[in-house]
């Protein structure tokens, strides 16, 4: 029979600026991660758009006031 060989781990494709990004899940399910949290955290903050944000955005804009929409005597 003829061994199997190992397949190399897959590196993903990662943004320059987390470039030696490695997360993993330890045997007790806690996050083990070669960047910070909270460089991760400034990082998506700063590239990924919040959708929940922009509807609540978009909102308060479509929305007046009582007293801007009341007529002036």
């Amino acid at each position: 029979m003829k061994k199997k060989s190992k397949k190399k781990e897959d590196i993903a494709k990662v943004n320059p600026e987390l470039q030696g990004l490695d997360i993993r899940f330890n045997k007790f399910g806690q996050l083990i991660s070669s960047v910070s949290l909270d460089e991760l955290n400034g990082f998506l903050n700063k590239n990924v758009k919040d959708r929940k944000l922009e509807e609540k955005f978009e909102k308060e804009k479509n929305q007046t006031p009582d007293s801007k929409t009341k007529k002036k005597k």
